[in-house]
Formats: C-alpha cells, sequence, structure tokens
C-alpha cells in the first residue's frame, strides 16, 4: 500500500482543490484549498465511503460516473464538469480531472482526483446564452413587427390607393365616352389622349398591385414558403421577361419556421432585384435545399459581377440588410463575386442550433 503522507505536499504548492482514494474507494485524503472552499474538514471526509457530502444529493450517480470512469495507470482523465455541494449549502461549478497513484513498486493503488473552480466560466457562459436567447426575442419581435408594417403598408397599398386610381380611371373612360359623343376636336400635337391617359393609370395600377403582393407575406402563411417561392419568380419573369429566372427547390416546408420562411422571401426578393438592376445577367439561379436540417439558399447570376469589398450604395446597403437579418436569426451569410464572373448570395440555417423565430 502506499503511504498516503507522500501527497501531502498537495497541501502547500497546490491552489486548488485535491482530494484522493485508496482503491476500494474510501477518502483518505483532502488538501487545505480544498477545506477552504467547500467548509468540509478533513477530519469529516477521511475514511468516508461514497456518496460523499460535497456531492449534491440530485447528482450522485454522476458523480460516481466520474469517479468509477476507466482509468489505466497514472494517465489523467479530465473535462467532467458538475457541481461541488459546500457544507454551508451553497454550490459552485468545478472541473473535475481523475489520475491514478501508484506505490513504490508501481502498482496501482487508488486516485486523486483536482477540482478547479470553473463557476465564473459557467456564469459567463449562462449570460451568454440568455443574452443569445434575448437577441433571438428581439428578432422575431422586430420580423413581427416589419411584417405587420408591411402588411397595413399593403392594405393601404389595395385599399386606398388602388381604389382612388381604380375611380379615376372609370371616371376617364366616362369621360372618353361621352367627349366621343359631344367633341368636336383636339390637337393631338398639344393634347394628350384620354385613351394614353387611361393607360398610363392602369400601368400604375399594376405597379401598386405588385407591389401590395410584395409587401404581404400572408401567401406564405397559407401556402407555404415553395408556393410562395414558386408565385415570386412567376413574378420576377412577368417584370423581366428577357431573364430567365429559374427555381431549384428540395425542402419541406414543415421544416421551416414560419419567421424564417419569411426572412428567405425577403432575401430572395431583395437578391434578385439587386440582381436585375446592377447586374446585366440574362440568368438568375434561385436554391433553396435542406439537407439533414441545414437549410441553404443560394441567389446566383451571370452578369458582370463586382467587388463585395467596394463601397456602391444602393447595392451595399441591400447587401448590408441581408446579412445583418440572416446573422439575426442565426445563421451564416457569405457573398461570392468578383468583376465579370458573375455573383452568387449564399445563406444557411442550422435548424438544430438555430434562434428559435416563431
Amino acid at each position: 500500500m502506499m503511504d498516503f503522507n507522500r501527497i501531502r505536499i498537495l497541501d502547500e504548492c497546490v491552489p486548488f482543490c485535491v482530494y484522493a482514494l485508496d482503491r476500494e474507494g474510501r477518502l483518505v485524503f483532502v488538501n487545505k484549498a480544498f477545506e477552504a472552499k467547500t467548509g468540509w474538514t478533513r477530519r469529516e471526509l477521511e475514511g468516508l465511503f461514497s456518496p460523499y457530502p460535497f456531492w449534491p444529493e440530485s447528482l450522485h450517480q454522476q458523480w460516481a460516473e466520474i469517479q468509477d470512469s476507466p482509468i489505466q495507470g497514472d494517465i489523467v482523465q479530465e473535462g467532467d464538469e458538475i457541481p461541488v455541494q459546500c457544507k454551508n449549502g451553497e454550490r459552485f461549478w468545478g472541473m473535475v480531472a481523475k489520475g491514478g497513484l501508484v506505490d513504490d513498486e508501481g502498482n496501482h493503488c487508488g486516485y486523486v482526483f483536482s477540482v478547479f473552480d470553473i463557476s465564473r466560466r459557467k456564469w459567463i457562459e449562462n449570460e451568454y446564452q440568455q443574452s443569445e436567447g434575448r437577441r433571438g426575442r428581439l428578432f422575431e419581435m422586430l420580423g413581427e413587427a416589419e411584417e405587420k408594417e408591411r402588411k397595413r403598408i399593403s392594405r393601404e397599398l389595395h385599399d386606398s390607393a388602388c381604389s382612388s386610381l381604380t375611380a379615376v380611371k372609370f371616371a376617364l373612360e366616362q369621360k372618353l365616352r361621352s367627349s366621343k359623343k359631344s367633341i368636336i376636336h383636339y390637337d393631338p400635337e398639344k393634347d394628350v389622349s384620354l385613351e394614353n391617359i387611361i393607360s398610363m393609370v392602369e400601368h400604375v395600377l399594376g405597379e401598386i398591385r405588385g407591389l401590395s403582393r410584395s409587401l404581404n407575406s400572408e401567401i406564405i402563411e397559407s401556402r407555404g414558403l415553395s408556393e410562395a417561392l414558386k408565385a415570386l419568380c412567376e413574378e420576377f419573369r412577368m417584370i423581366k421577361p428577357d431573364i430567365a429566372v429559374e427555381l431549384v427547390l428540395d425542402l419541406k416546408n414543415e421544416y421551416v419556421p414560419n419567421q424564417l420562411g419569411i426572412l428567405i422571401y425577403r432575401i430572395v426578393q431583395e437578391a434578385v432585384n439587386n440582381s436585375f438592376k446592377h447586374s446585366g445577367a440574362d440568368c438568375v439561379i434561385i436554391s433553396l435545399t435542406d439537407v439533414n436540417r441545414i437549410i441553404e439558399l443560394s441567389i446566383q447570376d451571370n452578369g458582370k459581377g463586382f467587388d463585395p469589398d467596394a463601397k456602391n450604395g444602393e447595392k451595399t446597403l441591400g447587401l448590408i440588410n441581408m446579412k445583418e437579418r440572416t446573422t439575426l436569426s442565426g445563421g451564416g451569410f457569405e457573398i461570392e463575386a468578383a468583376p465579370g464572373a458573375g455573383a452568387a448570395v449564399k445563406a444557411s440555417w442550422d435548424l438544430e442550433s438555430i434562434i428559435p423565430v416563431n
């Protein structure tokens, strides 16, 4: 048997908690740092078998698993994090390292455990997790507020502006019909025909209806993200018939939280409109897939490309907005672009670790 008095040097030179067991699991040593930290004295602990007083009652099984974990020779086994019970009822988080003890002949005779106080680190981790939760709730609140405002503007456009313009259009058509009966003459070089005015009003009506639809995300809630993207691509093709807009979908709608679906829809809108305005492309490919609950979004064009690091007013602001909203939701965002080589906007979300957004 080993003389455990030989490890009492740990009293003087080790500032963290240390205790030792013999082969039978009897507690044979604790150092002064252990006594000072936990309040349990050497006299109270030495000679005891598990469960020891510094094991919280609800964690006996976890502590037993740490103590009984296999170890060979003097190899140190570490990494277990578990609360430690002080004599006054308080607890602190400890990181437990375990090593074997050998006697003078090299025979295994017990175990030594060190316990580092990691309470500060655990507090920081908890604060970080709470801040991530608050950030997630903030993102959700901002997203909901933004969508409510979009819906409000959409209704105002539809109910007010469209109604007013429709009334103007009907009045002009009535005026045109009556004028054809009584009008004598007008100079086409100086006057705009009523037909042209009606055509302009119809054009404005079409633009407002399209804007109203683009602002309203109810299609996602009622028909799902895939159908909403298909309808959006149809609108893109009507707006720019000379540009091929392709949609590649491999997605299970039920996997995507509603607020994330709205965000993906908005990113596609922003990225494709940017491509229409700035790239000179004749093809835009939108891809949305999920593989093992990883959602991946890509909007790629074959246009003139650009330098992602260059400042470019409206385009830069749009990219920053997309990146910030993706990051806030817990996703990753990147831009692949170079002058003359087209551009791709890519975003991804791990649904196992994503910040809750609905």
